[in-house]
């Protein structure tokens, strides 16, 4: 978007030249392809390669110590968690969460 504003405040003579326009094209072609890192979808992928086991936030959820895991919502959030090694069922535990636009 911010490519796109830009492209829009430069003087209509320069943002219409055929650089311009070929620039623009191989910008939109390579995002069109790749999905940007914040992209629930890339990173389920990169948590799944990285050994993360996949949970559906509606099932009982049978998670071990030592256990890395990740749920997604509405392809729009994911949530990624590891299990402490030496967590026993009853102790607490910490949430730390981040929010990104």
């Amino acid at each position: 978007i911010r490519i796109l504003e830009r492209f829009l405040t430069v003087p209509p003579l320069f943002a219409f030249s055929p650089i311009v326009i070929r620039r623009m094209s191989k910008y939109l072609d390579a995002h069109r392809s790749s999905p940007p890192p914040s992209c629930p979808y890339e990173a389920a992928k990169r948590l799944k390669a990285a050994g993360y086991i996949h949970l559906k936030e509606r099932d009982a959820w049978d998670v071990k110590p030592g256990g890395r895991y990740y749920f997604t919502r509405n392809q729009s959030t994911i949530v990624a968690f590891a299990v402490g090694a030496k967590y026993e069922p009853g102790n607490g535990f910490y949430i730390v969460g981040a929010h990104t636009d």
